[in-house]
């Protein structure tokens, strides 16, 4: 194998140069760990497939079904774990939070009363989907509006599930059900 000199790296133009790193850089670039979260219905079919960039979340917003009162939970995927970090609720009886949390804060943002913190961790959990009368389940993906699940997906048992993928792996991505 031939010897590349400093004098023949001078030689080569700045443009040359700079396509060269761009080459070199690739591989980085589409072997990228990306973290993703899917929606699959109990047919196994995705209804949803989305990358989830550092620092991006999700949200779930329901009627409680015992207390009939809201509930919002804010999640992060993050190393192919779904990590829940913050539920809102305005009740704290049947089912729904009531201590504070060992890792976190609990706090009063009338008419909720916030638990913030390292709540859990899941590879993925089931979301059953309401209707009108029952649940009235939304599903808010980053900063994007609620979309609601009850409309558009009513009675589905969604499968929620987090994963790592290589960045070039995600393309095409997904589909969008709403």
């Amino acid at each position: 194998m031939k010897k590349v000199t400093i004098a023949q790296i001078r030689k080569i133009k700045p443009l040359g140069l700079a396509f060269l790193a761009l080459l070199a850089a690739l591989p980085s670039v589409l072997f990228w760990p990306m973290d993703t979260l899917a929606l699959r219905d109990d047919a196994g079919q995705t209804v949803l497939r989305e990358a989830m960039p550092l620092g991006r979340g999700f949200a779930t917003r329901y009627i409680h079904s015992l207390e009939r009162s809201p509930v919002e939970d804010e999640y992060v995927v993050r190393d192919g774990l779904i990590r829940q970090w913050r539920s809102r609720v305005q009740s704290h009886n049947a089912g729904l939070p009531i201590l504070a949390l060992d890792r976190g804060r609990v706090y009063m943002d009338p008419p909720w009363i916030v638990f913030e913190g390292a709540i859990a961790s899941f590879a993925g959990f089931f979301l059953r989907v309401g209707d009108e009368n029952l649940g009235r389940n939304h599903l808010r993906m980053g900063e994007s509006p609620w979309q609601p699940l009850y409309r558009t997906l009513p009675g589905k048992r969604l499968h929620l599930t987090a994963s790592r993928c290589a960045l070039y792996q995600l393309w095409p991505l997904g589909t969008e059900p709403f």
